[in-house]
């Protein structure tokens, strides 16, 4: 890294995860529901591009446990470590 805008992508990113998933818990929908709800196709894009490798990585190592967490933050619970 010769900057700081890789980092800056990447908490870009997280706070939009926590933006989209705190306003669909205050909607009352449950995990599931939020999961259908959250869209992160273009981060995908951005991050991964069109190789479906990274693509899937992306889905299975950030999405899906992202997701979840940010669901667990906005109800309160405790977070996984």
């Amino acid at each position: 890294m010769k900057n700081t805008s890789y980092i800056k992508t990447l908490i870009a990113l997280l706070e939009d995860v926590r933006s989209q998933v705190q306003a669909a818990v205050k909607e009352g929908l449950d995990l599931p529901a939020v999961r259908k709800r959250v869209t992160l196709d273009d981060w995908k894009t951005k991050l991964a591009g069109d190789d479906k490798y990274r693509r899937r990585a992306f889905q299975d190592f950030f999405v899906v446990p992202g997701i979840e967490q940010a669901y667990k933050e906005a109800k309160g619970e405790q977070l996984t470590e």
